[in-house]
């Protein structure tokens, strides 16, 4: 096999079926390490319907990489077996004709005969073939308008006579002067304005800030102090906390009663240090 054939079986797996299958297990024996070489010998079994398809497999299956395309692979090549068409081969003396027989002078058609034929006359076809005429509908002819030069006509003394009768007729009513409940005045610039804020608000933006700046140091003021009383209680309340890093702490905040409880706690758990503890329990009772 040379490079060309082979570029072009690993690119179009369908063109195996021109490579002998020898081919490719003398291939697969020269380099037993190459993937590609192993999925042409598969293919090529699958193609042929070889028996050891299932070891060829198997084979595959350890040198490649990504076994999601090889069962793609698989499946198209299978289906490209499965729908290639097979011609047989049949033998020459299947393929010999009979010998026609003679046809029976009972199925040859009659021809009619076109002079015995009668053609239909005209007065033969029926009535339901003729046209109806369509009725001319009635024409509506529009009504006839007056002619307005008559003498019925109303002129133009009547329209201004009919006019004047209609100002006489309708109620004047009196026009407001000055100063009317009803006259209608432009509203003061005030009511368009912003609600004003409240006393105690801050009005410009340097006050809103130092307003803000004060809250956040109170909220961490008030929380630096809670949180060194909960040290604080947790240290004198839990008796299981016994250090002498705490114990100088307690003695630097003026608390000699819990220092002496604290070093009475540590001649318990360090015997050896008795001695030390013991003296400055006593320096502790002095300053009380």
């Amino acid at each position: 096999m040379d490079r060309q054939t082979f570029l072009e079986s690993v690119n179009q797996p369908q063109r195996l079926v021109s490579v002998p299958l020898a081919e490719l297990q003398a291939l697969a024996l020269s380099y037993p390490y190459s993937p590609n070489v192993r999925l042409m010998l598969l293919l090529k079994s699958i193609l042929e319907g070889h028996p050891e398809e299932e070891a060829y497999l198997s084979r595959c299956a350890a040198a490649m990489f990504d076994r999601a395309h090889l069962y793609d692979l698989v499946q198209e090549i299978r289906s490209f077996g499965d729908g290639e068409e097979t011609l047989e081969l049949r033998d020459l003396e299947e393929l010999i004709l009979p010998a026609e027989a003679p046809a029976s002078p009972s199925r040859e058609l009659e021809l009619p005969n076109p002079k015995t034929t009668a053609e239909p006359s005209v007065d033969s076809v029926p009535d339901y073939f003729e046209e109806e005429e369509p009725q001319m509908e009635a024409a509506v002819v529009p009504p006839m308008m007056p002619n307005p030069t008559g003498p019925d006509t109303p002129g133009i003394d009547d329209w201004v006579n009919l006019a004047v009768s209609f100002m006489d007729a309708t109620p004047i009513f009196p026009i407001e002067g000055p100063g009317v409940a009803g006259e209608i005045r432009p509203e003061r610039p005030e009511r368009f304005l912003t609600d004003q804020p409240p006393a105690g608000m801050p009005s410009t933006l340097s006050d809103r800030l130092r307003r803000l700046r004060r809250l956040k140091q109170q909220q961490t003021m008030s929380t630096e102090e809670k949180v060194t009383a909960i040290a604080r209680h947790s240290v004198t309340t839990h008796g299981a906390v016994a250090s002498e890093t705490l114990a100088k702490l307690l003695v630097q905040q003026g608390q000699y009663q819990n220092a002496i409880k604290m070093y009475q706690r540590l001649e318990l758990l360090y015997p050896e240090k008795k001695t030390i503890f013991a003296g400055l329990i006593n320096e502790l009772k002095e300053k009380l």
